[in-house]
């Protein structure tokens, strides 16, 4: 038997998203059996408190619960990215969050 567990990556903050660095490593990571990322660089990022706030996510297993929180902690301490605050309108930023 084994304990499966998942981790969404949400945004700290709005803006346009750099980069994302780690997503490779993190899923090579022995336990890891998902990296899925929503988003790509460029892409506006507006909050909106619900799930499409989502950029991606985690999935690990392995046959201990202990194992597998120490494997997903891992896997997203791996993953990084980069959003800089975006000097943009705010009718531009409404037209975004609709």
């Amino acid at each position: 038997m084994h304990t499966a567990a998942s981790r969404n990556l949400v945004p700290n903050d709005d803006g346009i998203l750099e980069w994302i660095s780690g997503v490779n490593e993190a899923a090579a990571l022995p336990g890891v059996a998902e990296v899925q990322m929503y988003v790509t660089p460029n892409t506006p990022i507006v909050r909106k408190g619900d799930f499409r706030d989502l950029m991606g996510r985690v999935v690990v297993s392995s046959p201990d619960r202990a194992q597998t929180e120490t494997i997903l902690q891992c896997a997203t301490d791996l993953i990084g990215w980069s959003i800089p605050p975006c000097r943009m309108s705010s009718s531009f930023w409404y037209a975004l969050s609709r």
